[in-house]
């Protein structure tokens, strides 16, 4: 087998860990977006209200890369083992702090359906969901942080991810916001939204560009970076594209009156940060470069 037919074959074989670090970190910046609104407006409020239902979309999909991640046990027995190593392995961090997250934030989502509200328990309750989510984001930005597979222990790594889920989170909310308009929103704070993401795009794309200058030369006795991932650069230029083209579809959508039934662009959108962010997934585990004797 070629060296890259190496790095493609393992990053094949953790396909579904590319998924959930694509879509959970967005998703669970989307609920920590939602719940600061939703902290706006007081408890039992139709605001507060419209807020907290908008919440299961990005629980939804936080359990969407969760669950495609369990497909990575081999057998459901497995998951023991991993909530045996909470705490000693970064891995078995990461899936604790997501399940973690979603049991907090989808009670307090049960509990906005009251009859007979709380409030001060109910504010409580969403400061420790939005808490269990940054949790979430950290363990999962930094749950590669490995001495011995130098090409992912650097700083950058943890930037880009939490960048990348800051993009995928705002847009996804100024989707369900535009879509929905359950809430007071104005046009000009969905367009800061927007603006916002397109930011943490573009401080994204540098922060991958200084990754690929500080590990595109590493090598070890058998292998070198550039062996194993030649189209780094494609996979960073198709995540700016793509990016880019969902942050002009969102903004373009917005433009439209709303009996132009704008959904389909916002569609596409999520979508296309989708493709983007699981191709740098992709070839961030194709890049799983060891150490050897002539490191």
């Amino acid at each position: 087998m070629s060296l890259l037919g190496q790095g493609l074959g393992f990053a094949v074989s953790e396909a579904t860990l590319a998924l959930f670090t694509s879509v959970a970190p967005s998703g669970t910046c989307a609920y920590l977006v939602l719940a600061a609104l939703a902290m706006r407006h007081a408890p039992g409020s139709a605001s507060r209200a419209a807020a907290d239902r908008l919440m299961v979309v990005p629980l939804a999909v936080v359990l969407t890369g969760l669950v495609s991640s369990a497909t990575h046990l081999g057998s459901p027995a497995n998951i023991l083992y991993v909530f045996s190593r909470i705490g000693s392995s970064p891995l078995s961090t990461e899936v604790f702090c997501t399940v973690m997250f979603l049991c907090m934030g989808g009670l307090y989502w049960l509990h906005s359906f009251a009859l007979r509200r709380r409030p001060r328990l109910e504010t409580a309750w969403l400061v420790l969901s939005v808490a269990a989510g940054g949790a979430c984001i950290g363990s999962i930005a930094c749950a590669y942080q490995i001495p011995t597979i130098p090409t992912w222990n650097a700083p950058e790594h943890v930037l880009a991810q939490c960048l990348g889920a800051l993009t995928g989170g705002l847009l996804l909310v100024a989707c369900l916001l535009a879509l929905t308009r359950p809430l007071p929103c104005k046009k000009a704070f969905l367009r800061l939204l927007v603006a916002f993401a397109a930011m943490a795009l573009t401080l994204g794309v540098v922060v991958l560009a200084l990754l690929q200058a500080r590990v595109g030369a590493l090598h070890n006795a058998l292998v070198s970076v550039q062996d194993l991932v030649p189209h780094y650069a494609h996979a960073v230029a198709l995540y700016a594209l793509c990016g880019v083209v969902a942050c002009l579809l969102v903004a373009s959508a917005m433009s439209q009156a709303p009996n132009t039934r704008p959904a389909a662009r916002y569609g596409a959108a999520m979508a296309l940060m989708l493709v983007g962010t699981f191709s740098l997934r992709f070839v961030f585990y194709m890049s799983h470069l060891t150490v050897g004797p002539a490191f």
